[in-house]
């Protein structure tokens, strides 16, 4: 038997339901799994406003090849890059294949409340293995928010947690447990305000700041409560905790629980770093809060008080002193756009100027005289 997300109006009666349902808005349990779905079944779950049923039906016994499926239309209209001349931190079919599957399965939790866990397990060993056989230097990913930020942001947060997990050797194991934490670290955004939606943008500034908790600063309880009303055993204890710790500061004025320094969860202490930088750079209305490189300047200068160092200094080693996407002005005058981290020295990255890649490393008279910010690119830009 396999399962198959139905939707609402194309439910026949006499179906089973293959999954546990959850009313979507107070996780009160509706129907159990195994129910055999009636019409007056059916018309309770419709008053209650659930949209997808999750169906049992006979396996054919063919597997669907995903790397041959189209992509899907939310996913071909989210193509809006750091560099678009770049190839993308994963191949563009495998980062884009994971951002379909994941938009899958959160909007299956933002239509029930409920979705198959199987499917984190399988796209958490996924995204692991093409992390490691992927070349770091070039973190060239999606900023726009079109598949909505839950998702693209669990996505980018995956992967960059990966990079960094494996640039400090972890094992297979942690590399997963770290990136269900990505994934999942933000699913209680859907339910953070009273109109459920996959494209709520934390404000990190102000979630990183000693404020009073709101209902927004309580979504990683709620997103752990989310996934143990699915699954209660699905969450190792080292992945619950990094989910609810994933706003801690390394000194302690952090949320939900104030704790402070390695005694935070190891997988959070990589999460706040990533988590922090995606959503600096993702664009709103088309434009950034910050560019890559003001960006990492900013978590660079809150070592210690918001973040691990150990971690940031991981993540500078990867990105680099300029991250993908910084456009700088050299000292003769040339403008370009930092493609990847220079192989020897993370100050010297390589550029794309005019089309033509430039080793700055390879080049003993030029250097780097400014960082070009959003608003002067975007003037740039106009004039040109």
């Amino acid at each position: 038997m396999k399962t198959r997300w139905t939707r609402i109006d194309e439910v026949r009666t006499g179906s089973v339901n293959a999954e546990d349902i959850f009313d979507p808005y107070s996780f009160v349990l509706l129907i159990g799994k195994g129910t055999v779905i009636d019409s007056k079944t059916l018309q309770f779950i419709k008053n209650r406003n659930v949209s997808w049923v999750p169906v049992e039906e006979e396996s054919d016994g063919v597997e669907k090849d995903l790397t041959l499926e189209a992509e899907s239309e939310i996913a071909q209209s989210s193509q809006q890059m750091l560099v678009p001349d770049l190839p993308l931190i994963l191949s563009d079919e495998k980062y884009h294949l994971t951002m379909d599957r994941f938009h899958d399965f959160a909007s299956v939790i933002l239509e029930t409340g409920i979705a198959n866990l199987t499917d984190i397990e399988d796209l958490s060993n996924d995204i692991v293995a093409e992390v490691i056989k992927t070349e770091h230097s070039i973190l060239n990913f999606m900023t726009d928010i079109a598949p909505g930020f839950v998702v693209k942001h669990g996505i980018n947060c995956a992967i960059l947690a990966a990079a960094i997990g494996q640039h400090i050797r972890q094992p297979w194991h942690y590399l997963v447990q770290i990136v269900k934490v990505a994934l999942l670290h933000d699913i209680g955004l859907i339910h953070a305000t009273k109109e459920k939606s996959l494209f709520y943008v934390e404000n990190v500034l102000k979630q990183f700041a000693v404020t009073p908790i709101d209902r927004v600063r309580a979504h990683p309880f709620l997103g752990v409560k989310l996934i143990e009303r699915m699954n209660p055993d699905f969450l190792e204890p080292d992945v619950s905790r990094g989910i609810v710790h994933h706003h801690e500061r390394f000194d302690g004025f952090g949320f939900p629980l104030g704790i402070q320094g390695k005694n935070i969860n190891f997988f959070s202490r990589v999460l706040s770093v990533v988590d922090a930088y995606d959503t600096l750079i993702t664009k709103v209305d088309g434009k950034s809060i910050l560019d890559p490189y003001h960006a990492l300047k900013w978590i660079i200068h809150n070592v210690k008080g918001i973040f691990d160092p150990d971690i940031v200094r991981a993540f500078v080693e990867i990105a680099g002193l300029y991250p993908t996407g910084t456009i700088v002005r050299l000292n003769d005058g040339r403008i370009g756009s930092v493609i990847s981290k220079g192989d020897h020295t993370i100050a010297r990255p390589i550029l794309s100027i005019d089309g033509r890649e430039v080793e700055t490393e390879n080049e003993s008279g030029t250097y780097i005289v400014e960082v070009m910010g959003i608003d002067q690119v975007e003037a740039r830009r106009r004039v040109e």
